[in-house]
């Protein structure tokens, strides 16, 4: 695919169908939408060289350039692409969360940032459903605890009454259906 950018720093007529192809803007609760869709855009365009990892070319190729002040042409072509770069992937982050990257100048350095962010966010939120997920175990093992001390109570109340109780007289017992077949015979008999 044709690289969006080119090396003058001018944009062509691909950089706007770049931004076409993101529909998010990075916000506070849209993290993974955003990183695919800017991901799939980055590889798509082969601008992986600026954000991850970047080899960059050294600015001067010597010391006489260095104090004449002449720059290394593949120095400026890829710090001239970089800023593109950077320039497009800061367009797609909303401005309340642009403040976390204002800092930085390379496409990278934004890149990790947002990244570091984001996995402090994720991990803070992950923590704080832990901690929702303990309480709530926790409060149920209490409850439990209290319900089964409840019923052990109950048991013993219930088993101490039993054991007190007097037994039953023959008079308060109820016949037995053995006895109820017998007497039926005698009266049947006579």
């Amino acid at each position: 695919m044709e690289n969006p950018f080119n090396t003058e720093g001018a944009f062509t007529s691909s950089q706007t169908k770049i931004t076409n192809l993101i529909s998010v803007r990075l916000d506070d609760k849209n993290f993974k939408q955003w990183k695919q869709q800017v991901s799939s855009v980055i590889r798509g365009f082969s601008l992986q060289k600026y954000i991850n990892n970047p080899v960059v070319p050294e600015q001067f190729l010597s010391d006489a350039d260095r104090t004449a002040g002449t720059v290394n042409p593949l120095y400026q072509a890829w710090e001239n692409q970089d800023a593109l770069v950077c320039t497009w992937l800061l367009s797609t982050i909303l401005d309340s969360l642009l403040a976390k990257v204002v800092d930085y100048t390379y496409s990278s350095e934004v890149w990790d940032e947002i990244h570091r962010h984001f996995e402090t966010l994720l991990n803070t939120k992950a923590r704080l459903k832990e901690n929702k997920l303990l309480t709530i175990t926790n409060c149920l093992s209490i409850t439990n605890k209290k319900h089964r001390m409840i019923t052990n109570k109950n048991l013993q109340s219930i088993t101490s009454t039993t054991i007190a109780a007097p037994p039953l007289s023959p008079h308060e017992q109820e016949p037995s259906t053995f006895g109820a077949s017998r007497s039926w015979m005698k009266n049947e008999g006579t």
